[in-house]
C-alpha cells in the first residue's frame, strides 16, 4: 500500500471516491494540487 495516496485522497475530501489502484487518476490529481498550490502563493 503507498501511504501517500491515502495522504492525498485524506487531504482532499472530495476524492474521497477515488481508490488506492486509481495511480494516474492520483497522479492527475496531485498534479492539479500542486498548481492550486502554486496559484495561493
Amino acid at each position: 500500500m503507498d501511504y501517500s495516496i491515502l495522504y492525498i485522497t485524506l487531504k482532499n475530501k472530495k476524492f474521497l471516491e477515488i481508490r488506492c489502484d486509481s495511480l494516474p487518476k492520483v497522479n492527475l490529481i496531485n498534479n492539479q494540487n500542486n498548481m492550486d498550490e502554486a496559484s495561493k502563493e
